[in-house]
């Protein structure tokens, strides 16, 4: 409480006086003044005008006299509390020695907080005054905490929904690969002996790009977790992105040779950028992942750059199914249910452009997708060039 009192102490406020009489304003305006409080004050000596006012101005309080001509002080007070830039000001209202009971109701009704009977008592006045600003003060404070806890609320839900869709991600996505392995190495266990040459190759390849699809998916989540709990580092440097990309091409080669897709790498040889290589080097496995998967047999996919203002412009693209306009807003979500199969069946759970996006953002670029159906789709992102 004694914080509190101090920071009132040390706030200077800005309250509004409105009178049509000259010398009421005057003496209200003096005693106000002699108090050696922190007070900035404005007068006015209309409704309209302390309307006016009000809508410009940052008041912190108004005192305002009850009967002006061409406009009362009950029509300006209605007119500031029906506006959302000052409805929230208190106002006390001045009234004569003959006010009846009514026409305070009536005042407190149109949303004055208080009032004071004239002839004006000094030691009243700054008491009402006081009293106001702290009780505004309060309610700010209140309206602070509510917007806080609100904001709060929406970041928890968001978090609620984020580890729904990841939970969902282990128990579903990873139980399919998984139950194949098993599947199929109970049948070589119980059955090999009847099996033919055809039948083994086939259930070797079956488990092999099970076991791959297991441990893409296993990588991949344990990367979204790392970065949620802010484990991964994060050290820029600069990189040469003809290099990274010609590696993670050569580590692509085998999986995309099973489709007999070519990958073609068009980034200049001395091609250089500002950003964490590992980051790079993972936002480009999961691209070109993605590429291979929804691409058919003998296709291509290309890797190219150009330069937009400060950054590099890196797009891969391939000659794909591509990807329907309702999706494509759906694929940097995690709280959004997308699934698509490959041109092969392969199966994805999304969670790799997720953290491709994560990564990105967190070197200062951006990413995005532009696709046709059945003529492919580009995944493009941007990179900090070398200041």
């Amino acid at each position: 409480m004694k914080e509190f009192i101090k920071e009132f102490r040390m706030k200077r406020y800005k309250i509004l006086l409105v009178d049509d009489n000259e010398a009421n304003l005057n003496t209200v305006f003096n005693i106000i003044n002699a108090s050696d409080e922190p007070y900035d004050l404005i007068q006015a000596n209309s409704g309209r005008v302390a309307c006016n006012i009000a809508f410009e101005e940052d008041i912190d309080l108004i005192i305002m006299d009850w009967d002006m001509p061409a406009m009362t002080g009950i029509e300006a007070l209605k007119i500031l509390k029906e506006d959302k830039r000052t409805k929230h000001i208190p106002v006390i209202m001045f009234t004569g020695v003959m006010t009846t009971s009514e026409n305070l109701m009536t005042a407190l009704d149109a949303g004055a907080v208080d009032y004071i009977r004239k002839p004006i008592d000094k030691i009243e006045l700054i008491a009402r005054i006081r009293s106001m600003l702290t009780l505004a003060e309060s309610f700010k404070k209140i309206e602070r905490q509510k917007k806080q806890i609100s904001e709060q609320n929406i970041d928890l839900k968001k978090m609620n929904e984020t580890k729904d869709k990841f939970f969902s991600i282990i128990a579903h996505d990873l139980k399919s690969p998984f139950n194949a392995l098993l599947g199929f190495a109970d049948m070589l266990n119980n059955q090999l002996a009847e099996l033919s040459a055809s039948e083994l190759k086939h259930i070797v390849k079956i488990m092999h790009k099970s076991a791959h699809n297991a441990f893409k998916l296993i990588e991949n989540l344990l990367e979204w977790a790392k970065m949620q709990t802010g484990s991964i580092n994060f050290t820029p440097r600069i990189i040469n992105v003809n290099v990274i990309v010609n590696s993670v091409v050569q580590l692509m080669q085998m999986q995309a040779s099973f489709k007999k897709i070519k990958i073609i790498n068009n980034i200049l040889p001395n091609t250089k950028v500002h950003a964490d290589t590992y980051m790079v080097e993972s936002v480009l496995r999961n691209l070109i992942t993605n590429s291979i998967k929804y691409t058919h047999q003998g296709g291509q996919i290309y890797i190219n750059s150009t330069l937009d203002n400060n950054f590099l412009e890196i797009a891969i693209t391939d000659t794909g199914v591509g990807i329907r306009k309702e999706d494509i807003n759906k694929l940097f979500k995690i709280n959004e249910k997308h699934r698509s199969f490959g041109t092969e069946n392969e199966e994805g759970s999304g969670i790799g452009l997720i953290l491709c996006k994560e990564f990105i953002n967190k070197n200062g670029g951006e990413i995005w997708v532009e696709s046709e159906i059945d003529k492919g789709s580009s995944f493009k992102f941007t990179l900090p060039l070398i200041s």
